[in-house]
């Protein structure tokens, strides 16, 4: 029988949060490699900066694309 209490739920609540910032800030951190990566093969595929805005706004942490810092 599963009994929690609101401890319980408090870690599994911290463990998520947690576990959801590492995580998102992987993809983010690995998308902006990739997205660098594309701008530098082909520069007119996107603006580097528009880019880098509409990324860490979108995961809610300042990255890098193209040598451009996103603005949150």
């Amino acid at each position: 029988m599963i009994c929690p209490n609101l401890d319980d739920l408090r870690y599994v609540k911290q463990f998520l949060d947690e576990t959801a910032n590492w995580t998102n800030r992987r993809i983010a951190d690995r998308l902006s490699e990739l997205l660098t990566d594309l701008h530098a093969d082909n520069p007119l595929l996107f603006d580097a900066q528009t880019k880098a805005d509409e990324v860490s706004l979108k995961f809610q942490l300042v990255l890098n694309i193209g040598g451009k810092t996103g603005a949150l």
